[in-house]
């Protein structure tokens, strides 16, 4: 029978496992061949959210799963604008729900990058938009461009396809950058699971992220990804998240890094970065040009 998920009134970060739970058996499979979202409860949503739920549907699609949406068109919230406005309608059902929507200019909206790719999304797309926003030169975003090479580079190594959803929103009432990747892949327990044996979801993170550990699945797999990642962020003021399975791992400046288990399963991976805008202030001297 199928089986009808209704999106919660607030899709944030912490709706993530008790959205997931709702279509992901535990042995990380889909619960139905054919589900229904309802968008009719759907108040606010963020960048995270609207990544998860764009990751979510390329995963059942990729399983083969007939999806389906119901109410989006009668809620006239703020959420169903915003997915409006990022292409979001348009993308899955071929039509906007509204002929006024339009893509703002403080968003980057969620779209697939294969790895390929990534050079041109990362000096032809982000930088020009996120240099002005932050107040700093390209050459001083070299650390953190590296950071996102890095996550494509994961996705490369550990996902079954060679794409990853990325979403980039600026909250200026906050003063904020939020920068979202995700992938449907393997996922970072697996990976180190196959070469550090039985670890815990929530342990296989931990131990991805310090420094000079790696699966070793490819030789382009340095293992300085994640911690260089989180010593970035934490030194411009941000803070990062990072979800895949039932783990997590919360990086935040003047904390330990704090490893979680979850309730459910995210199935793949998915990198939350959150950047202060009044706090960048990148790197110091320009660095050699990235080798991808």
């Amino acid at each position: 029978m199928a089986i009808t998920i209704i999106l919660p009134s607030t899709f944030k970060i912490g709706a993530l496992y008790h959205f997931c739970d709702q279509f992901v058996t535990p042995e990380g499979e889909p619960k139905d061949g054919e589900i229904t979202f309802d968008f009719g409860y759907l108040n606010f949503i963020d960048g995270v959210g609207l990544t998860v739920l764009t990751n979510t549907l390329d995963w059942l699609f990729n399983r083969s799963v007939k999806c389906f949406f119901s109410n989006h068109n009668v809620n006239r919230s703020n959420a169903i604008f915003y997915l409006d406005s990022c292409g979001f309608f348009e993308n899955y059902l071929g039509q906007k729900v509204s002929i006024f929507s339009r893509v703002k200019s403080t968003t980057i909206p969620c779209s697939r990058v294969r790895h390929s790719e990534g050079p041109g999304w990362l000096d032809f797309k982000l930088s020009p938009w996120l240099c002005p926003i932050v107040n700093v030169p390209d050459r001083k975003l070299y650390s953190l461009k590296v950071c996102v090479k890095e996550i494509f580079n994961n996705i490369r190594d550990h996902s079954t396809e060679d794409i990853g959803c990325v979403h980039v929103q600026h909250y200026p009432n906050i003063k904020q950058i939020g920068i979202t990747i995700s992938d449907f892949g393997r996922g970072i327990p697996s990976s180190m699971r196959s070469r550090y044996g039985d670890l815990r979801d929530d342990v296989a993170i931990w131990k991805a992220a310090q420094e000079g550990v790696t699966a070793k699945t490819t030789p382009n797999n340095r293992g300085v990804g994640l911690d260089y990642l989180i010593t970035t962020v934490l030194s411009n003021g941000g803070r990062v998240g990072i979800y895949s399975f039932s783990g997590s791992l919360l990086a935040a400046p003047y904390q330990e890094r704090q490893a979680h288990l979850g309730n459910g399963s995210y199935p793949g991976t998915l990198v939350d970065i959150a950047l202060p805008t009044h706090a960048f202030v990148g790197d110091d001297d320009e660095e050699e040009d990235m080798q991808w």
